[in-house]
């Protein structure tokens, strides 16, 4: 049995998660006898207030990403906090020993270049259309993450929406980065502040502060660039928590973000698919080296 997200069945303290409590508990205890091996995955574990410890205790086998201090205690124990200090893409942590220390056993996963991402992106967006039974001239409407983030990332991604939509004439809709990592968690976010984080090289981070409430998604605050010792200052003048892939909540941009949109988020508005680029944040790192390199700024032409 394979339950991505499965901690989205304990973020709420009712009947459903009750229930699946129950039902998850018993399968870890008793599954194996018959047969049944149990496979959970999950970006974070934030806010599964109602799982039990007793149950992950079950679990003899943890795999770990990079995750905050947090997370690490939870996926492998209360005295195990390794994967926080991972730092490769890729790099993880496989435990065979209900989580304990003696059992971790450092490895590394295959690692795509930007090149042999974007060739494998674009068979990867065909098959899911057809999986969904989607023609391509059937879509209305193409959603793209709009920066800040990754130059390369970026530019793949827009080229390929922006593809898409002339293709299928469909209206293109860029949207924040930084919204899509907490829409994308939204369910696991009880209401507050919080403040959406990605890296940003050099030591500096992309923040912007949202309120999250059951029915809407609000920014407050301007998309800013933060050094990292200053994010925490910024977090308390927001009063927000933090989230993003390398913070405490620890959850990346995510499509299913865009699920809200026109429900907890207004639809934001159509761009001109010849004229849109994503928002980089700042220059590209080989542009900095360049100037840095040359002595003067580099300009189109």
């Amino acid at each position: 049995m394979i339950i991505d997200e499965f901690q989205e069945f304990f973020t709420n303290d009712d009947r459903v998660s009750h229930d699946a409590a129950l039902l998850l508990d018993r399968l870890v205890r008793q599954g194996r006898a018959f047969g049944i091996h149990v496979l959970l995955g999950s970006q974070t574990l934030a806010g599964a207030y109602s799982l039990a410890r007793s149950t992950l205790g079950q679990m003899a086998v943890r795999i770990a990403l990079q995750c905050s201090e947090t997370d690490a205690h939870l996926i492998l124990s209360e005295d195990n906090t390794a994967a926080r200090l991972l730092s490769r893409p890729g790099e993880a942590i496989y435990n065979d020993a209900n989580g304990l220390i003696e059992g971790n056993h450092p490895f590394q996963v295959v690692w795509l270049s930007d090149g042999e991402r974007e060739e494998r992106l674009m068979p990867a967006v065909a098959a899911s259309l057809e999986r969904a039974g989607v023609a391509p001239n059937a879509i209305e409407r193409v959603v793209c993450g709009a920066g800040p983030g990754s130059f390369t990332s970026l530019r793949i991604a827009g080229s390929i929406a922006k593809g898409l939509a002339l293709a299928s004439r469909a209206t293109l809709h860029p949207v924040s980065s930084l919204l899509l990592i907490v829409a994308g968690a939204r369910v696991s976010l009880v209401p507050g502040h919080y403040v959406a984080v990605l890296d940003a090289m050099r030591g500096d981070v992309f923040a912007a502060a949202f309120s999250v409430t059951d029915s809407s998604i609000v920014p407050i605050s301007q998309t800013t660039i933060v050094a990292r010792p200053e994010l925490a200052v910024f977090a308390r003048e927001h009063a927000g928590r933090l989230v993003g892939p390398a913070e405490e909540l620890a959850v990346a941009p995510h499509a299913r973000g865009a699920a809200v949109l026109g429900e907890l988020v207004p639809w934001p508005e159509a761009a001109s698919v010849a004229a849109w680029e994503p928002t980089y944040g700042r220059l590209a790192e080989a542009q900095v080296k360049w100037e840095a390199a040359h002595g003067r700024a580099l300009t189109p032409g």
